[in-house]
């Protein structure tokens, strides 16, 4: 079992995002953790807060998101604007306060496509989903 924090995310808030493309190339990255039960940050994922920009063909397996004190949670990223996820896939647990999903916490004016996540996902408040947790003028495509 991991210990300690894991992961800290790629991008952590908007001022510090990820801009650009991440193109796994069909690879997985496997047993990603991330605790931040007490660091409490904003966001968290593998990216953390992504802004303009394209993430595809990743696989996140077995990914264990442990981010009980932390709102925006994804499998793939926490919060991202202008942002396009393509070809990708999450499968494991993620757990957040609000605004948590499998795939990506809080997507605005992107999309998700040709993707799917088949993890476990918790949230203590409200805003939860298999894909995400919340969308606003984004698009969900082929994607379960």
């Amino acid at each position: 079992m991991p210990y300690g924090r894991g992961w800290i995310p790629i991008g952590t808030n908007a001022s510090n995002s990820f801009r650009g493309v991440f193109d796994g190339n069909g690879h997985q990255i496997p047993e990603l953790f991330i605790n931040s039960s007490n660091a409490r940050p904003l966001h968290s994922g593998l990216f953390g807060h992504a802004t303009d920009a394209t993430i595809q063909n990743l696989g996140v397996t077995g990914v264990s998101v442990n981010s009980r004190l932390t709102s925006i949670v994804g499998g793939i990223v926490g919060r991202a604007v202008d942002t396009h996820i393509l070809n990708s896939y999450v499968t494991g647990s993620i757990q957040g306060t609000s605004n948590v999903g499998g795939i990506i916490g809080r997507l605005d004016n992107g999309s998700v496509s040709n993707s799917y996540s088949t993890a476990s996902v918790y949230g203590r408040n409200f805003q939860v989903g298999g894909i995400a947790g919340v969308i606003s003028n984004s698009a969900i495509i082929n994607t379960y």
